[in-house]
């Protein structure tokens, strides 16, 4: 399978991914039609009806169906990966590790945002004083890991550069 997944996972990625958008888009117009509407039907007039619109879930349900089966093969295989080539992957064991304590130590030394937009918004989407350190601490690795991959693709063409 792992040869198989090498050798032609682009193409199965690429081809499972039409057959998710056909079926969305089979599912949605003809569910549209089967409704007395068509594509050009506004349907942001429409709210109350939109309870009995559940032929647009069949491309939700396909997607987040296509995500966990990502999730569970990613997983799967850096297992496998792990003990098949334990050398190779204590780099990455390190590097991720690494990465939680950079993350928890940006958590641990976040400020909370303060002021009358903040509160607003605090009251309206419940955000609490942790879920704001976590939220910052997402971006400052997020900005982080872009600096890095930035830095690393510019390093390494001028290597290649001077090579």
């Amino acid at each position: 399978m792992y040869k198989f997944l090498t050798k032609n996972g682009t193409f199965v990625a690429f081809g499972v991914g039409v057959l998710v958008t056909l079926a969305f888009i089979i599912s949605a117009i003809t569910g549209l039609k089967a409704d007395g509407y068509d594509a050009g039907t506004d349907l942001t007039t429409m709210k109350d009806k939109f309870e009995g619109m559940g032929y647009f879930n069949i491309g939700l349900y396909l997607t987040l169906f296509l995500l966990a089966v990502c999730v569970i093969a990613l997983l799967l295989f850096m297992v496998v990966d792990v003990f098949k080539f334990p050398k190779q992957t204590l780099k990455g064991i390190i590097g991720f590790v690494a990465l939680i304590v950079i993350f928890f130590i940006i958590k641990a030394v976040a400020k909370v945002e303060v002021g009358p937009l903040w509160s607003r918004l605090s009251e309206d989407f419940s955000v609490t004083d942790g879920i704001s350190k976590t939220i910052s601490a997402g971006i400052w690795i997020t900005i982080l890991l872009l600096a890095g991959a930035t830095l690393t693709m510019i390093l390494s063409e001028l290597r290649n550069f001077f090579k």
